[in-house]
């Protein structure tokens, strides 16, 4: 698979933004968690000190369970000293501070027992056979430093057994159990804390890109239903499933679309009827040239009688005038004639007298 650096690079902001998420996240939930961590930490140590003083005491009464009517100091060494538990081991003495077996016996009996102290220079050895032999039994805390020079907690747990004359005591590693069980602990909580901001911080990442992703779908569809109109697809309406934000705009473009479709359609219709009419009119205008062309064809025939009847008329006047022209000078004649008989009358009359 090929490495993409160029969108490695595009994402550096938000790799870096990521990670510095999660560690504070981590650090926050970290210092929420101290004072838990603190309490569960108590709560071992004190479980832990309680566990051992508990294992102590039964592993001690097993001892003396085995050392009972044993009567002879051989046979209490003898019996102390094979019994063991691991590392531990058990010791004996008597309420006047006489060792009758412990493993450093001879280192002890060399220093005193007064001046047998643990690392923070407490006569410890002596204050639990004091404790013991005051209270039938007892339990004291101690230091010791294991073989890399560290500090180590023990425990020392010692029992009277007052017609023995006999003090049974051993001691138990506190610190070993209990920092092994605090730092699992500690281990644990740290390793939920971060895992829980991983899978918070993944968890926001998925949702930020699943958000991303819906709102780049929502703008596709919108950007699909505009190159629709565009188109005049006036019968697209969006089916896709949309998020609850965009679901308005969903309905309100499927709302508008279904307007636009009806105001369309009715124009659209309008337009048609007005062609319609426009045809019709045409045809009528057609036809009424088409008389006017008669008529303009009757009216130029009629001029045209109209000009031969005037023709005819002038022709008509003229023969009147010429006749006028005649009867005046008949008048004229008959005045003419009528004077000279109205001359020779008066000659005739004339004559007659």
């Amino acid at each position: 698979m090929k490495l993409d650096f160029k969108k490695f690079k595009d994402n550096t902001k938000n790799i870096g933004i990521l990670l510095a998420a999660i560690l504070l996240l981590y650090m926050g939930l970290v210092l929420m968690l101290i004072p838990i961590n603190r309490a569960v930490c108590a709560n071992a140590q004190d479980n832990n000190l309680k566990f051992s003083q508990a294992l102590i005491k039964s592993k001690t009464q097993l001892l003396i369970n085995e050392i009972s009517g044993k009567k002879s100091i051989e046979d209490f060494s003898q019996i102390i000293s094979n019994f063991k538990d691991g590392d531990n081991y058990w010791w004996a003495t008597n309420s006047a501070s006489a060792i009758l077996y412990h493993p450093l016996k001879k280192y002890i009996l060399d220093m005193g027992i007064n001046n047998f102290k643990d690392a923070k220079g407490i006569p410890f050895f002596n204050n639990l056979m004091q404790v013991a032999v005051k209270n039938g039994e007892g339990y004291i805390i101690y230091y010791s430093k294991d073989s890399k020079g560290v500090m180590v907690t023990k425990l020392g747990y010692a029992i009277y057994q007052k017609d023995l004359d006999l003090i049974i005591g051993s001691s138990v590693d506190l610190d070993s159990p209990s920092k092994k069980v605090l730092s699992r602990i500690r281990n644990i909580l740290f390793c939920e804390v971060f895992i829980i901001c991983l899978i918070v911080v993944i968890a926001f990442k998925l949702y930020i890109f699943n958000f991303k992703k819906k709102q780049s779908r929502n703008a596709i569809i919108i950007a699909k239903s505009l190159q629709k109109i565009g188109a005049m697809e006036l019968t697209y309406r969006i089916t896709e499933t949309m998020g609850k934000d965009f679901l308005p705009v969903k309905n309100i473009f499927n709302e508008n679309m279904q307007h636009l479709q009806e105001k369309i359609v009715g124009t659209q219709n309008s337009a048609h009827q007005l062609i319609a009419y426009i045809g019709q009119l045409n045809n009528n205008v057609s036809e009424t040239a088409d008389n006017f062309s008669d008529l303009s064809k009757i009216i130029t025939d009629v001029a045209n009688g109209a000009t031969l009847q005037t023709e005819k008329i002038n022709n008509i006047t003229e023969s009147v005038d010429k006749i006028n022209k005649s009867l005046k000078n008949i008048i004229e004649g008959i005045k003419v004639q009528n004077g000279q008989i109205l001359n020779n009358a008066e000659k005739i009359g004339r004559a007659h007298v």
